[in-house]
């Protein structure tokens, strides 16, 4: 009788066990929400990429959950709050109509070493101002970095440079003085390669008038001129 009373009990709590997993919001069909899941496809349909060549992209598809897929990051809720595109052999233009736009959630967004073939950047990467992390570098983006860059006032870490690109960024309308003034959370910029044609005292007098909490400053190859007073970065104290 015992015997029989423990196999009841171990049924029936094997019974609750799989209707809480199959009842739970969200896992059963998934983490992923449908729209999060639509955006992603719609990005990678307008994406130009080497199949080949590509470890992320090519393994997305509707048949799995979008926030299992290389490369994409989902919070609790299956919001797509990362995005790692890097290295993926991607090229063309990105317009303000890419669906990428459309992820709200969207904390970081990694596109290094692509190949955008000298397209600008869209004025739309506005839109994401929840993202703490976006690094566009070496991407092949050119002509001049818009001022809806500097709107992302979440921003942590910021890279868009080019050294080693075929893209040639510049930052003189808006200048650096103004692209960076509302960017005061910032911790990390890299502007290698980026042509910003300032004086060494006007940038840094802009750093350490705006970026007070930066512990990372990039300034390779950028065309600044003298003189350079160095005594403004002393303001910095956070800067390693």
């Amino acid at each position: 009788m015992l015997q029989m009373r423990n196999s009841c009990f171990s049924s029936s709590l094997l019974i609750i066990i799989l209707l809480f997993f199959i009842i739970r919001p969200g896992f059963a069909n998934g983490l992923c929400i449908k729209d999060q899941e639509s955006a992603l496809l719609k990005m990678k349909l307008r994406f130009n990429f080497n199949a080949n060549f590509s470890s992320k992209l090519v393994t997305w598809n509707s048949t799995t959950d979008c926030c299992a897929w290389s490369g994409v990051t989902c919070d609790n809720g299956g919001q797509v709050i990362a995005i790692d595109l890097s290295y993926e052999g991607v090229s063309g233009a990105m317009n303000s109509s890419s669906s990428l736009f459309d992820l709200q959630h969207l904390r970081s967004l990694n596109l290094a070493a692509n190949n955008f073939n000298s397209s600008e950047i869209t004025p739309a990467f506005g839109k994401l101002v929840n993202v703490v992390h976006l690094n566009l570098s070496t991407s092949g983006f050119s002509l001049q970095i818009p001022i809806e860059i500097a709107h992302l006032t979440k921003l942590l870490a910021l890279d868009l440079s080019t050294v080693g690109s075929s893209g040639v960024l510049k930052l003189e309308n808006p200048n650096f003085t103004l692209f960076v003034q509302n960017l005061t959370v910032l911790e990390e910029l890299h502007l290698g390669g980026v042509n910003i044609s300032y004086k060494g005292s006007e940038l840094f007098r802009a750093v350490a008038r705006s970026l007070l909490k930066l512990k990372v400053l990039s300034l390779p190859n950028c065309f600044l001129s003298g003189p350079t007073d160095w005594s403004y970065l002393l303001r910095l104290k956070s800067l390693s």
